[in-house]
C-alpha cells in the first residue's frame, strides 16, 4: 500500500506527463500556485473535494490514489 507522499507523487507525475505546470493547474482550479505546490508537497491539508479536482486535472485514476 502506498503512503500519502507516494500518492501525491503519482499525481505530480501525471501532471508532468500532461505538460501542466502548477501555475496552469492553479488557474484551471481557480486557485493559487502556492496552494498547489504546498498540497503536492504534503505541506497543506485541503478538503477532499479539492484533492479530487486535482486528481481529475491530472487525469489520474482516482482508484490508484485511494
Amino acid at each position: 500500500m502506498l503512503n500519502f507522499s507516494e500518492r501525491l507523487s503519482l499525481i505530480k507525475n501525471s501532471l508532468r506527463k500532461k505538460g501542466l505546470t502548477q501555475k496552469d493547474v492553479a488557474k484551471n482550479l481557480n486557485s493559487h500556485q502556492r496552494i498547489i505546490s504546498e498540497t503536492l508537497s504534503g505541506n497543506r491539508e485541503v478538503p477532499m473535494a479539492f484533492l479530487l479536482e486535482l486528481i481529475r486535472e491530472a487525469d489520474h485514476p482516482v482508484e490508484k490514489v485511494f
